[in-house]
């Protein structure tokens, strides 16, 4: 796409758009600098809604400015971290609580050819498949609780997470898949609330725990 193709809001936002995929998928890790001009270059647009898209960033907490550096990547303390994995433990807790009696038989359904391809996945040895079709998971559960206000804070929160956490999931894949089998099980037979919940709880702090350990 070049300049003359995209208005001046729409540049910025494209540009924007694209950055931020970047930094959810793990492309840009923290500490990576971001160069405006040869951002501008690669976009093959000028240096003014690259600016832009990039303070939005700086606001959303995605970047940073240093002095003599420039604008780089922004990454995340051990803390920090820790905090947002006890508090999307919350989140998601009680999102699946909600969302389990909402789930359709398809959509149950659904979640194992998920974690089917999940697996399939860790067998390629295709890791950045896996952590995608992980978030898929958890979004198809958490999108069906009924609570945009708790779906919001997850969305906000879980991205930055993973993208600038640790991959603290790595060590552990086969028991994220075999904690996927156990929340599934307990939707599928009509568990109670508090059991979902625990359980959906417990599957996050235990990422926490395998990172800590």
């Amino acid at each position: 796409m070049n300049e003359s193709s995209t208005t001046a809001p729409g540049k910025q936002e494209w540009v924007y758009s694209d950055l931020r995929a970047q930094l959810e998928s793990g492309r840009r890790r923290p500490g990576d600098r971001l160069v405006i001009a040869q951002l501008a270059e690669e976009f093959g647009i000028s240096v003014i809604p690259v600016r832009e898209a990039i303070r939005r960033l700086e606001a959303e907490g995605w970047v940073t400015f240093r002095a003599h550096v420039g604008a780089e990547v922004a990454g995340i303390s051990r803390e920090d971290w820790a905090a947002a994995a006890e508090l999307l433990a919350v989140l998601e807790g009680q999102a699946t609580a909600l969302a389990a009696p909402l789930l359709s038989r398809d959509e149950v359904a659904e979640l194992r050819a998920l974690n089917a391809r999940m697996e399939s996945a860790l067998g390629a040895g295709d890791i950045v498949a896996f952590l995608a079709l992980n978030r898929a998971f958890h979004g198809r559960i958490c999108n069906r609780c009924g609570n945009g206000w708790l779906t919001r804070m997850i969305d906000e929160i879980q991205p930055r997470f993973e993208a600038l956490g640790p991959t603290s999931i790595r060590p552990r894949t086969r028991a994220v898949l075999a904690e996927h089998d156990e929340l599934i099980a307990l939707i599928e037979r009509g568990a109670d609330a508090s059991a979902i919940e625990a359980a959906a709880r417990r599957h996050k702090l235990n990422t926490l725990a395998s990172y800590n350990a």
